[in-house]
């Protein structure tokens, strides 16, 4: 069975598509933005734990203690 749309349905369907996609690129652009705030916390917060494993082994070592602990509580 064929179906005959008439242009202005067929131009309502094309309105509505175009306006998803263009949220779908908002939300896309918002997420990749996030992706790399997250990228460069991750990036500091390497060079700071580095930092602290190479001047202060002891507390690393005890704060790694710490997480894994937390990390263990959490997954069980």
């Amino acid at each position: 069975m064929v179906r005959h749309y008439n242009k202005s349905t067929y131009d309502s369907v094309i309105e509505l598509k175009t306006y998803e996609v263009e949220a779908l690129r908002k939300e896309i652009k918002s997420l990749t933005e996030k992706l790399k705030k997250s990228d460069m916390m991750l990036m500091w917060y390497n060079d700071f734990v580095d930092l602290v494993q190479d001047q202060h082994n002891n507390i690393y070592n005890s704060a790694c203690e710490y997480a894994d602990e937390k990390e263990h509580l959490t997954l069980n």
